[in-house]
C-alpha cells in the first residue's frame, strides 16, 4: 500500500448515493445494538458524509491531553477493509462497499448487491483489531448474532495458533466447533503493510515526517479539521479503487510476463554458450589427437622410439655425473692434518620411467648415435666453447 498514490482515497469525502438511502436504513436498523433508530435519525445518519479524516477525532481522550493510538488504528482499520473489499475482493453483484454510518453497529461497513432487478443492503464484516483474547471474546459475540455477520481479524491474530496459548487455542476450536459453517476473515493486505501505511498516513496527514508522535497527531487533528474534502458518491470511489488496482495489477502481470521472457532468453543463451563450448571442446580433442598421432608418426616420433634406450642412458651417464661431481667438490678438510677426511659417496636414487621421463638436451659428445634419419643440425657451441656450424646428418 503506496500512501502516496492512496492518500486522495483517505482525504475526500463520501456519500451514499440517494436512490440506497432507503435501503440502507433497513440494513441500519437490522444490524443496530442493542436498540432500533427513529426515522430522523436514520435520515440524518445516511444523509451524512463520512471520511477517513473524521477517525482522528477518536485520537483525543478526556482529559484533552493524551490520545488512544489504538482506538484510532481500529477505525481506520475499517477504512482500510472497506478500500480492500471495492478495490480487489468486490465481484459479481456487488455494487459497492462503504463504512456503516452507524459506528455503534457490529457490521463496520455495509454491501450495496444486485438481486435480480432489485438492490439489498447486507453486513459486511464486524473488524476487529487487538489481543487474542479480545479477539476471541469478541467472535464469540459476532458469530452468534442473528444477523450472521462476518468476523474480520484485521491483523491476522488467531490464525496463527502457534502463538496462542494452549487455553485460547482450546477456546478458538470450541467456537470453531460450535460454528462449523462460519469462517474467520482476514487481510488480502501483508501485517507488516497495513501498520507502515496506518503510520504513514498519520504522518502525512500532519504533515510532519519525523519527531514525537504527540506533536504529529496534534498537528493532524487540527489538519484534519481544516481540510476542505471533496465529496464524492460511494459507488465513484468502488469504481476508482478497482480501476486502479487493476491498472496496477496489469502492470505487475506486464512486468512479471517481461521477467520470465528475458529469463527464459538468457537460459536459451546459457544452453547455445554450453553447447558451443562442448562443440570446441571435441574438436580440440579431436585436434590433439589428430597431432599425438601425427608426432608419433613423424621421422622425429620414430627416432625417439628406436632410440629410447640410448637416450635413457645417456640421462642416467649425466644425472650420475653430476651427483658424483657435485659429492667430490664438497669434501671437507681436517683443520690439524690438512687430510681430506673421505665421507661415504651418497647412493644415487634414480628413477626413471620410459618415455614419460624428462631428459636433458644430449650433445654430440655424449655418446655414438646410430645413424638417424636424415635433417639438419642447428649451429651449437661445445662444450669447451668451440662453435660448430649447422651441417645436415643422417641418411634418407
Amino acid at each position: 500500500m503506496d500512501i502516496d498514490e492512496l492518500l486522495p482515497f483517505f482525504t475526500q469525502s463520501y456519500s451514499i448515493p440517494i436512490e440506497f438511502r432507503s435501503i440502507v436504513k433497513t440494513a441500519i436498523n437490522r444490524y443496530a445494538q442493542p436498540h432500533k433508530y427513529h426515522e430522523e435519525t436514520l435520515n440524518q445518519m445516511v444523509n451524512k458524509t463520512t471520511s477517513p479524516l473524521d477517525t482522528f477525532k477518536y485520537l483525543s481522550t478526556n482529559d484533552g491531553c493524551s490520545f488512544n493510538y489504538s482506538q484510532w488504528k481500529g477505525h481506520i482499520a475499517e477504512w482500510i477493509v472497506c478500500y480492500e473489499y471495492n478495490s480487489m475482493k468486490n465481484n459479481g453483484n456487488v455494487v459497492f462497499t462503504f463504512v456503516n454510518p452507524d459506528s455503534s453497529s457490529k457490521a463496520d461497513i455495509l454491501h450495496i448487491i444486485k438481486v435480480g432487478n432489485f438492490y439489498k443492503c447486507i453486513a459486511g464484516p464486524d473488524i476487529k483489531t487487538g489481543r487474542a483474547d479480545y479477539l476471541l471474546n469478541q467472535l464469540e459475540k459476532v458469530w452468534s448474532h442473528e444477523g450472521s455477520i462476518p468476523f474480520y481479524d484485521f491483523y491476522n491474530v488467531l490464525s496463527d495458533e502457534k502463538k496462542l496459548t494452549e487455553k485460547q487455542l482450546n477456546k478458538l476450536n470450541q467456537i470453531k466447533n460450535k460454528y462449523p459453517k462460519k469462517v474467520i476473515l482476514t487481510p488480502s493486505i501483508k501485517h507488516q503493510e497495513i501498520i507502515k501505511f496506518s503510520d504513514k498516513y498519520l504522518r502525512k496527514v500532519a504533515n510532519q515526517l519525523t519527531g514525537p508522535r504527540a506533536s504529529a497527531v496534534k498537528k493532524a487533528k487540527q489538519n484534519a479539521r481544516d481540510t476542505i474534502k471533496k465529496v464524492r458518491p460511494w459507488n465513484q470511489f468502488n469504481y476508482d479503487t478497482y480501476v486502479k488496482e487493476s491498472f496496477e495489477k496489469q502492470v505487475e502481470r506486464l512486468r512479471k510476463e517481461k521477467e520470465l521472457e528475458i529469463e527464459k532468453q538468457l537460459y536459451e543463451i546459457s544452453n547455445r554458450q554450453q553447447q558451443v563450448l562442448k562443440q570446441n571442446n571435441s574438436k580440440m580433442n579431436s585436434w590433439l589427437t589428430k597431432m599425438g598421432k601425427a608426432i608419433v608418426n613423424s621421422p622425429i616420433g620414430q627416432y625417439v622410439k628406436d632410440n629410447k634406450a640410448e637416450i635413457i642412458i645417456s640421462a642416467a651417464i649425466r644425472i650420475s655425473s653430476t651427483i658424483i661431481n657435485t659429492s667430490t667438490s664438497k669434501k671437507p678438510k681436517n683443520k690439524e692434518s690438512g687430510v681430506i677426511q673421505q665421507s661415504p659417496e651418497p647412493t644415487p636414487n634414480i628413477q626413471i620411467k620410459d618415455e614419460y621421463t624428462r631428459i636433458s638436451p644430449i650433445n654430440e659428445d655424449d655418446y655414438t648415435r646410430k645413424s638417424p634419419i636424415k635433417h639438419q643440425v642447428p649451429s651449437y657451441l661445445r662444450k669447451d666453447g668451440t662453435p660448430v656450424r649447422g651441417y645436415t646428418r643422417g641418411k634418407d
